[in-house]
């Protein structure tokens, strides 16, 4: 993939998300402020690569939730990653599943 400039990136985001790529990240950390998602250190990288099996579980957690303030955030935050190249960590995984799981918590009381 060709390295594209800040300002590539954030005319495509806009094209994509609506917002530059640190307004698509601002928004993220948003939604996982108002869920209550605290915040860690999972180490150099953030943990390292997600595994498969934690995506696909993501990927069921956003379908579960599509439409929702908090899962349209992440998933533009994951597409966001994807577009400029930087690689999903555990530590985006691990957040955006405990924000969704805290939705679903919210329905259940």
């Amino acid at each position: 993939m060709a390295h594209r400039s800040g300002e590539e990136e954030d005319l495509q985001a806009v094209a994509l998300f609506g917002q530059d790529v640190q307004g698509v990240y601002d928004r993220f950390s948003n939604a996982l402020d108002e869920q209550n998602v605290p915040h860690r250190y999972y180490g150099f990288n953030s943990g390292g690569s997600a595994t498969e099996k934690q995506k696909n579980f993501l990927r069921s957690l956003l379908r579960k939730h599509a439409g929702t303030e908090t899962a349209e955030a992440i998933r533009n935050y994951l597409n966001c990653r994807r577009m400029t190249g930087d690689p999903i960590s555990f530590g985006n995984v691990s957040d955006a599943i405990q924000a969704l799981r805290s939705l679903t918590e919210d329905r259940a009381t």
